[in-house]
């Protein structure tokens, strides 16, 4: 017992790699806040009793097994339970910082609990007269693996639900696509289930000549870099559309990009899905964000389809459809940010699109800088757009 604080410390390089590589992690991002006690104490009340209670139920358990375990450790001087209770708590803190409580992360520290309940059980058989602690433990494990039973059928049942909800986006593309080209690409915007989950999917059913991207993952979607290209869309009911990238297109940005802002935040650049769209589509444009240093406000993307000096069709959220504010960049990092801007009785022609970002407190529109930090306007205008009959 004298080493266990120092052999702990080798559960940091596991917590390192978990920051560094978690798709949890790029994704959802760890943070802290007065969520993390919470969340501690959820995951302890449920290993404290694995099949679940309502709360608060299941905390005046967890604070009874707690009182349990520190009279038996202090009073009693088992020493010997220190490793159990080190270990579920240690198993917990990679999951603890991510702002939403996932009990199947939980699975290490449930080993914890199911040798303590094992060592309850034998303590009882020993303790007990002969036919009641018979009876007991009888009564208990049947108990449990009644209840374990019918939580696990539920369990298989809802996953089941999910899995195929998840893969209605990869059923829909292989059954259009038997197979694809060399170098294919394959991107979706805003899909219903993480694009590692995706990628893995397709990877199993087209092998490496197919890559795939979303807007989730932190990367540029290299829309162009490839031989052929499709982007998936998905609107607010959840169909999925299908958008063939255009290889060249003449649309170009003014002022050139990257171009930085009067909050210290810059735009890298962008990606046109296609600058020739359908009037029964929508203009799918990918806008790469990158925080210059920390940001205090939360600013509004502003993106315009514009005739004539009028909008006639306009996008204006939050980064990443409201679920990236830019009080919450980080400095260095890139926000992918996927817009979708439908063409509802938009006529046949040529428009220009503006770009830029407002502060929604005061409506005050942040300002474009060139090079020398001179004011250059507040927008940046990418055209010529044609949207075709």
């Amino acid at each position: 017992m004298r080493g266990l604080p120092w052999r702990s410390l080798l559960y940091l390089p596991i917590e390192i790699i978990v920051v560094s590589r978690s798709v949890f992690v790029s994704r959802e991002g760890y943070s802290t806040s007065v969520y993390l006690l919470t969340n501690l104490i959820d995951y302890l009340a449920a290993v404290a009793f694995p099949w679940q209670l309502p709360a608060p139920t299941s905390y005046v358990w967890l604070a009874l097994a707690a009182a349990l375990l520190a009279y038996l450790v202090i009073v009693k001087r088992v020493f010997a339970l220190l490793p159990l209770i080190a270990n579920a708590i240690l198993a917990i803190l990679p999951i603890l910082p991510f702002p939403f409580v996932t009990y199947r992360f939980a699975y290490m520290s449930l080993v914890s609990s199911a040798i303590l309940l094992a060592l309850a059980f034998e303590w009882v058989w020993r303790n007990a007269p002969a036919r009641w602690g018979m009876y007991l433990c009888g009564g208990a494990l049947a108990l449990a693996v009644g209840v374990g039973s019918v939580g696990v059928a539920n369990a298989a049942a809802d996953f089941g639900e999910f899995a195929r909800v998840t893969r209605v986006p990869f059923r829909n593309v292989s059954q259009a696509h038997p197979t694809f080209p060399e170098d294919t690409l394959l991107y979706f915007v805003n899909p219903p289930l993480p694009g590692p989950n995706l990628s893995g999917m397709f990877f199993w059913r087209y092998g490496a000549r197919v890559t795939v991207g979303a807007d989730d993952m932190p990367r540029r979607a290299g829309l162009r870099d490839h031989a052929h290209a499709l982007v998936y869309i998905f609107d607010a009911q959840g169909n999925q559309k299908e958008l063939r990238v255009e290889k060249e297109i003449v649309a170009r940005a003014t002022p050139a990009l990257p171009a930085t802002f009067t909050a210290p935040l810059g735009l890298e650049g962008y990606e046109l899905v296609s600058a020739n769209v359908k009037s029964d589509e929508a203009i799918v444009l990918i806008l790469y964000w990158r925080a210059l240093s920390r940001i205090e406000k939360d600013y509004t993307v502003s993106v315009h389809l514009f005739d004539a000096g009028e909008s006639i069709a306009g996008y204006e959220k939050e980064p990443r459809r409201g679920r990236a504010p830019t009080s919450a960049w980080l400095p260095g990092d890139l926000i992918v940010d996927a817009i979708q801007l439908p063409l509802a009785r938009v006529q046949p022609g040529t428009y220009r699109l503006t770009i830029g970002l407002y502060d929604p407190a005061s409506a005050r529109r942040l300002q474009v800088l060139d090079a020398r930090g001179q004011v250059i306007g507040d927008q940046i205008i990418v055209e010529p757009v044609r949207i075709l009959e």
